[in-house]
């Protein structure tokens, strides 16, 4: 949360078989995220408002927690491509408020959004550095990222950069969230950059890493073509 702002505490509203009314009534009065919560204390669904079906779900022996929280506004720039447009689609699912960003070619036109259209709009310096963005995602060559990455965290966001841009520069997290999410906590105190590997590199390091936890790799060979 940012510095000031008031999170109201999660405060538990149903138990077991009273779950489905329950969440329907909360989505109902706008409550804006909800937990599932198992009987092993483990949470098994967080439901955003308006954006998951909530028919039969069950949550046996546990608990459900509810609290309106303020939503953060995430851009995607390069929305129109292949990245961009799985990230809109997974957005989507889960609720999020969302801008959607592109080159001047694409710049208004509509981009599908769930089951509505979101207007796009050009990934320009003037738009990304406005301050109007929590979090930035950006799906766009290394040399767009390189020129618009800088003005939107001078800006005050989050901006993660799926490019090489900023892959092996040192300060910069390279995070895959499966594996050290927790590195990218450290963006916070640079400039609020983080770096992903690339498209080989990420679910091959989501497989390694149990594997290493449980007992301990001292090399890797990987071929790519």
């Amino acid at each position: 949360a940012d510095a000031g702002q008031v999170i109201p505490p999660w405060r538990e509203v149903a138990r077991s078989k009273d779950a489905p009314k329950q969440l329907r009534k909360l989505l109902a009065d706008g409550v804006d995220r909800i937990l599932v919560w198992g009987g092993d204390g483990t949470v098994r669904r967080c439901i955003v408002s308006n954006c998951t079906s909530i028919a039969g779900i069950e949550c046996p022996d546990g608990r459900i927690e509810s609290s309106t929280i303020a939503r953060n506004r995430i851009g995607v720039v390069g929305a129109t491509g292949a990245v961009g447009t799985i990230t809109l689609e997974l957005l989507a699912e889960r609720g999020y408020d969302v801008r959607a960003f592109a080159s001047a070619r694409s710049a208004g036109s509509r981009l599908p959004f769930g089951h509505e259209e979101i207007l796009g709009e050009e990934a320009s310096p003037e738009a990304l550095s406005a301050g109007d963005v929590d979090l930035f995602l950006f799906s766009v060559g290394t040399g767009a990222s390189r020129e618009l990455v800088p003005i939107a965290s001078a800006a005050g966001a989050i901006c993660v950069d799926k490019s090489s841009a900023y892959r092996l520069v040192d300060g910069y997290p390279l995070v895959v969230p499966e594996v050290n999410a927790q590195r990218a906590v450290e963006s916070l105190a640079r400039d609020r950059i983080v770096a992903n590997p690339n498209c080989c590199t990420i679910p091959l390091t989501c497989v390694l890493k149990p594997l290493h936890e449980a007992a301990g790799l001292a090399r890797v060979h990987v071929s790519t073509y």
